[in-house]
């Protein structure tokens, strides 16, 4: 048993000698990631684990990311990149993909900078966008509503919470003039994709210059160019020459749905020789909505003719049937109307809801055969003067106006205000019972500083 017992000792001495004398070897130096994917703009730590020696770290291609002496690499822009830690004459690679951040756009615009339409080879369009996040590669597409591209601007990096832009000319990558219709941007920043309101592109000219903004009006010198007035409501017009309808059937522009709500300047031209037989609310604009001003416009020889037996509870005038916004410095001569049982006939509008002043109408005919209905008004101004709307400073001339209330400026003034304003001249005017005056044939409202040259009273009642 002692032999036994020290044979035991003997092998394990021996055992841990054999121990002691065998060669320890350390772990190799790794790469802590050798694949590593980031987003535009972020950063990631690597590590060279079991190096012995200093390490040295290098990134090619530097635009696509970079890295700095402890190993952080910071990516910059999509792509592919190599990152290089060197240590002990060894290098060590990581592969690192960077993905372009994705972000929604925000203030994303698409019009023309000066507010009117965008006319080929007239206008420009401005595309501007800000971005909620940093992104690089950002493209800007111009497409059709359908989703066809025409047009790419790509901005290489987009900072985060700051405005771009630029101008589209309305040319197509090949630079040629894309086809009329509705375009809008499509802004793509990393997976996400932000869509502008739609811009309407037009390839041919409707007036003879002008983009409709305020400080450069569209230009209107012929019967065609006034009836396209029609088409851009909200935009400003200028008249630059005379012009003659030859007896031409107008139609009256816009509707009370869509009332005329932009700005109209005769510029003291004169638009002559229209003729109006359709059925409705009638004038060169069916109603002019609360922003629609029309000024400075000469009108001579208009016709409205409509049977006498047809029963029609409208509102005519040269100017407007109906009027919510504006109308100034506007003068009407030799004007024609032959109503219909009802209508409301005026020289300027058939119904004031607004805003007439400074307006003159000379040798102007209404006849309303409507004695028994009391819609039937005429006057030389308008038929009736609405709640709380305004009729300054403007002169009836030589007025014939026969209706239920007739008056040299307006047939009824139902709470409306007539200031400052004069009948002059050789007038006819007869309205049924006591309804007829040389300023208005009924008042209900407020009057100043109204004069008559006439053998009528100043009110009817």
């Amino acid at each position: 048993m002692k032999i036994l017992h020290k044979c035991l000792l003997m092998l394990t001495a021996l055992l841990l000698a054999i121990t002691l004398t065998l060669p320890v070897y350390a772990a190799s130096p790794s790469l802590s990631k050798k694949n590593l994917t980031l987003t535009v703009g972020k950063s990631a730590k690597l590590k060279l684990k079991n190096a012995r020696k200093k390490v040295t770290w290098s990134c090619k291609p530097s635009t696509v990311a970079k890295v700095n002496s402890t190993g952080k690499v910071t990516a910059k822009k999509a792509g592919q990149a190599t990152v290089t830690a060197k240590s002990g004459g060894k290098k060590y690679i990581c592969k690192v993909t960077v993905n372009n951040a994705s972000s929604k756009a925000r203030n994303v615009s698409f019009r023309n900078p000066t507010g009117g339409s965008f006319i080929k080879g007239v206008s420009s369009a401005t595309a501007s966008f800000t971005l909620n996040y940093a992104s690089t590669a950002v493209q800007v597409h111009v497409q059709t509503m359908s989703g066809s591209t025409v047009y790419t601007k790509t901005f290489a990096k987009c900072k985060e919470n700051k405005p771009y832009s630029f101008t589209w000319n309305g040319k197509n990558k090949k630079g040629s003039y894309v086809n009329s219709g509705n375009y809008r941007l499509c802004i793509v920043a990393g997976k996400t994709k932000t869509y502008s309101s739609q811009l309407k592109f037009y390839t041919t000219k409707d007036f003879r210059g002008g983009d409709g903004s305020r400080s450069n009006p569209y230009q209107v010198a012929t019967l065609a160019q006034l009836r396209n007035v029609n088409r851009y409501n909200g935009k400003y017009f200028v008249q630059v020459a005379n012009i003659d309808g030859d007896s031409a059937n107008f139609n009256p522009m816009y509707t009370a749905d869509n009332p005329f709500i932009g700005v109209y300047d005769g510029k003291n031209y004169t638009i002559s020789n229209l003729y109006f037989r359709k059925k409705g609310d009638a004038g060169l604009f069916t109603s002019l909505g609360a922003k629609g001003i029309v000024q400075n416009v000469k009108i001579n020889n208009f016709k409205f003719a409509y049977g006498e037996s047809e029963y029609l509870h409208f509102s005519h005038g040269p100017i407007a049937g109906f009027n919510y916004g504006t109308i100034r410095s506007c003068t009407v001569s030799n004007l024609t109307m032959d109503g219909g049982i009802g209508t409301r006939q005026g020289g300027v509008c058939g119904t004031n809801q607004g805003v007439i002043e400074n307006c003159k109408v000379r040798n102007a005919s209404m006849k309303n055969p409507g004695y028994s209905n009391n819609n039937a008004c005429a006057a030389g101004i308008t038929a009736v003067n609405g709640e709380n709307a305004k009729i300054a400073d403007c002169i009836a001339d030589s007025i014939t106006a026969t209706g239920w209330k007739a008056g040299g400026i307006t047939g009824e003034n139902y709470r409306g205000k007539i200031i400052s304003c004069g009948v002059i001249g050789n007038c006819s005017l007869r309205g049924a019972y006591h309804y007829t005056g040389a300023i208005c044939g009924h008042n209900m409202g407020e009057t100043s500083d109204c004069y008559t040259e006439t053998e009528y009273e100043l009110f009817g009642y």
